[in-house]
């Protein structure tokens, strides 16, 4: 069963770091978007503020799903102490 449960808390890390990549690339066009935006030969606002607004999402929702991973790797390694 520890052997198990210690598979599982690596492919817990392996999403962690995944999802860690991920959020640093959105993070990246997030920047990228920002900059163009207060390019003001652009006058695009409303698509660039929908881009602004859904990347956020993105990264908020990858932030939220890290932490659930976190929780689930922290039960994991009290699993296995016990």
């Amino acid at each position: 069963m520890k052997e198990t449960n210690a598979a599982a808390i690596v492919k817990i890390e392996l999403a962690i770091k995944a999802l860690d990549y991920h959020i640093e690339r959105l993070e990246t066009k997030l920047s990228f978007l920002i900059r163009s935006y207060d390019d003001p030969r652009i006058d695009l606002l409303y698509p660039y503020e929908k881009k602004i607004a859904t990347v956020k999402q993105e990264i908020d929702d990858a932030t939220e799903q890290r932490r659930s991973l976190i929780r689930l790797s922290q039960m994991g390694v009290i699993t296995v102490l016990r």
